[in-house]
């Protein structure tokens, strides 16, 4: 704590002049005259600047809208620049109505107050508010977020984190900024020494100047590929940072500000970037500086004209545009029930995929994603010989007879190659599909068949009319075998039917 303040005060010594003064005190509470004629006044600190402040505000401190002084009632209408800088056992503070201007643009009038709690704004201020009960200051016609505190909840409505908004907010360990902002201010975080964790999210395109500088608890952080600009010292002596990850693509990369990761030890640390996009890193001013620039996973699957493929990967994936994927979740009959995955493609997930012909990247992702379970499909990610289980059957992605499905006869006897990436259908395995001994000879019910066909819910299509039984095996909708079948509609051979 000590070393903190040391720092932030040589810090404030080269970059502030010499401030006066108080004018007066008022129930502890300190005031500037701004104007004799208007009869304004600003909040001040007691003593004059000299390298230190003495912290004086502590505990709740309500600030008045009116102040009367030696006969003379005042409008309090500014808090002034560094106002409570320090004042680390400051624990709430309220602001009325009639304050129209805190600080200067770079100059937090908190900064510093690591033991603030609670911000409140008088409701009726029309220049400032603290919407949502968010423990905050909002300059209303801007939404800029200008002070907060350890308890600030960011609302949805912010669209900017001001200039040294959280600076010196010792005990802020992590904070959730939502979609909403598109600016972290210079200095916005700078300090906040016991930040462990922040997610910069993909709406953001400015990181300022010393945005999060001496975050020093900082290990991991991603950039974003929104981000247009990151400022000088950005991430200045966040020296704990063992990985950084930037998602801004090789086409969109940018030359970073003067001694962004400056501190950071750029041998240890390792720089993830996309999938393709190293060459790119390692030749542009700034990211260059890291020995281990590393790119993220990615896979190019290739679809075929069927508009099928099957893909497994042992990393959490982005699923593209344009881009269906599917676990198998059962079966009915010859039916295989997909249910379909969005978003994150789960790590060791063995899926289908349906999209146009094409190819298509799977890239890595660091967020994660919850396992699937019940899925019937596994797969490798390097090329592999199975010998199936006597007491299963395995399937592959095949198409008979114009028909897409999963197909036992599909392989090539009784080992197969499943290729790298790949994945394919298990039925029959204890604890996995529909198991052999479960099944009651007498009624036979649902029998594994040679194939199944993906039902993906909703309508599906009809194969054409059948006006005579032949010597097809034919199942009713519930996968009941049917020797004698009458009128209605059947599954035969993986595909509806209808007989008349």
């Amino acid at each position: 704590m000590k070393n903190f303040r040391t720092i932030l005060a040589a810090v404030l010594m080269l970059c502030c002049a010499t401030l006066s003064a108080h004018d007066f005190e008022v129930e502890g509470i300190y005031y500037n005259i701004l104007s004799e004629e208007d009869r304004t006044v600003e909040v001040t600190y007691k003593g004059s600047y000299s390298g230190e402040y003495s912290g004086e505000y502590s505990g709740n401190v309500a600030i008045p809208a009116n102040v009367t002084y030696e006969g003379t009632t005042y409008s309090v209408t500014t808090i002034g620049e560094e106002a409570f800088y320090d004042c680390n056992y400051l624990t709430s503070i309220e602001i009325p109505n009639s304050v129209t201007t805190i600080g200067e643009i770079g100059k937090s009038a908190f900064c510093g107050c690591d033991g603030l709690t609670s911000i409140v704004v008088a409701e009726d201020n029309t220049i400032y508010d603290s919407r949502e009960d968010c423990n905050a200051i909002i300059e209303t016609a801007t939404n800029t977020l200008i002070t907060g505190c350890k308890n600030t909840v960011i609302p949805n409505s912010v669209t900017t984190i001001g200039a040294s908004a959280f600076c010196g907010c010792w005990y802020l360990t992590s904070i959730e900024i939502p979609n909403s902002v598109t600016t972290i201010g210079e200095s916005a975080f700078e300090f906040c020494n016991y930040l462990t964790s922040i997610e910069i999210p993909n709406s953001v395109t400015t990181i300022g100047d010393r945005a999060f500088e001496y975050c020093s608890s900082l290990t991991s952080i991603e950039i974003p590929n929104s981000v247009t600009t990151i400022g000088d010292n950005a991430f200045y002596q966040c020296n704990r940072l063992t990985s950084v990850t930037s998602l801004i693509s090789a086409n969109e990369l940018f030359s970073i500000g003067n001694n962004v990761f400056k501190g950071v030890d750029k041998n240890a640390c390792t720089l993830y970037v996309p999938y393709g996009a190293k060459e790119t890193y390692a030749a542009t001013d700034g990211w260059n500086e890291y020995t281990n620039i590393v790119e993220i996973k990615g896979y190019d699957l290739t679809v075929s004209a069927a508009n099928y493929a099957t893909l497994y990967l042992d990393y959490n994936a982005t699923i593209p545009e344009g881009v269906e994927v599917y676990t198998a979740s059962t079966v009915d009959g010859n039916r295989l029930m997909m249910q379909e995955v969005t978003g994150i493609l789960p790590a060791n997930t063995g899926v289908i995929v349906r999209a146009e012909q094409g190819t298509y990247t799977f890239e890595q992702t660091f967020e994660k994603v919850d396992a699937i379970e019940s899925n019937l499909l596994r797969g490798s990610v390097e090329d592999v010989y199975i010998t199936p289980a006597k007491d299963a059957k395995y399937y592959v992605l095949a198409m008979k007879d114009g028909v897409v499905g999963m197909y036992e006869d599909a392989l090539s006897g009784g080992t197969f190659k499943n290729n790298a990436h790949k994945a394919y259908l298990v039925l029959g395995e204890k604890n996995l599909g529909i198991y052999d001994e479960e099944v009651d000879t007498e009624d036979p019910g649902m029998q594994l068949s040679n194939s199944y066909y993906f039902d993906f819910g909703g309508t599906t299509a009809i194969d054409p009319v059948v006006t005579e039984v032949n010597d097809n095996i034919y199942y009713d909708l519930s996968g009941r075998r049917v020797e004698n079948p009458v009128q209605g509609i059947y599954i035969v051979n993986g595909k509806k039917r209808l007989v008349k």
